[in-house]
């Protein structure tokens, strides 16, 4: 759990118990199974501790989604189709249609495929019985993609939609910074952001973000992405409410574990319920700021 470094959060629409207790039997089916020699990309669930594809906690349950993609270089593939053409056209005494040189191209991908090396991802996520929200750690659309597609192969009607709140969090942001309103107890401004003016942006790391010419580039353009420091722990917050290099104080996991207890699944525990609580008070708080969720929207709403 300690690896959520990022984190997507989306509110269920569906009640949280239902989704739970299908989660509880039904990951197995969808269980990760490596590449085949001519496969480029397998995904699916797998064990979170030993052989058990969940961990239960205080209001979530855990569980662990991988991904395995075969990376083979088109520069590679370039060289060896382009061996070919030359010796089919040789042969043939005239030059190679598109499609030919494609065919070719597919053949040498495919003979390629089991010398390719593998990139491999595993992404937590959890269900927040709590707060009725997905949280899945990462902010990569494709990534997203898998795990919410494999989330609906395991439960029926499953339904999600991302946090829309009533006013933006890059107007609110560049607030923050411009007009120095941050004007909450729960988090100070950190040293680092990503601002635009829609042409292009500007990444500002380890600076003063209340320095006169940081202040001053906030005036024409919008705050992106912002790193905010709590006691316990340092995020940054994009513009569409995703949480980015979540750092949590090592000290404050460790005081959550109790020394008798020093087997690995306490250790998963403890590290699951205090990034649970972290994203909860995160999230939470973030919602306050932007002035509330926008409710969801009836049917005629949407079609008008």
């Amino acid at each position: 759990m300690a690896s959520i470094k990022e984190a997507t959060v989306y509110r269920l629409k569906v009640h949280s118990d239902m989704v739970v207790e299908k989660i509880m039997g039904g990951l197995q089916q969808y269980a990760f199974q490596p590449c085949g020699k001519t496969q480029e990309l397998s995904h699916g669930f797998t064990p979170v501790v030993d052989d058990s594809f969940v961990l239960m906690g205080d209001h979530l349950v855990l569980f662990r989604y991988k991904i395995e993609e075969k990376i083979l270089p088109k520069a590679v593939i370039e060289h060896h189709a382009q061996r070919r053409m030359v010796e089919a056209e040789e042969k043939n005494g005239k030059p190679l249609s598109r499609q030919e040189k494609d065919q070719i191209k597919d053949a040498v991908r495919v003979e390629l495929l089991p010398q390719a090396f593998s990139l491999y991802k595993t992404i937590d996520a959890y269900i927040d019985t709590q707060n009725g929200w997905l949280v899945v750690g990462s902010c990569n659309t494709t990534a997203l993609d898998y795990v919410l597609g494999a989330i609906r192969q395991v439960v029926s009607g499953f339904s999600s939609e991302l946090m829309v709140t009533k006013q933006e969090p890059s107007l609110i942001m560049t607030a923050w910074i411009y007009q120095e309103a941050l004007d909450f107890s729960e988090f100070e401004l950190g040293d680092c952001f990503k601002i635009s003016n829609g042409e292009g942006s500007i990444t500002c790391r380890k600076e003063d973000l209340r320095d006169q010419e940081i202040v001053d580039l906030c005036g024409t353009r919008q705050v992106k992405q912002l790193t905010l420091e709590s006691v316990h722990y340092t995020f940054d917050v994009t513009e569409n409410m995703q949480i980015k290099r979540l750092k949590i104080d090592d000290a404050y996991t460790d005081s959550f574990i109790n020394n008798e207890e020093e087997d690995k699944l306490h250790y998963l525990r403890v590290n699951a319920f205090v990034t649970q609580q972290t994203i909860s008070e995160i999230i939470n708080t973030l919602i306050k700021a932007f002035g509330g969720l926008v409710e969801e929207r009836l049917p005629e709403e949407q079609a008008a």
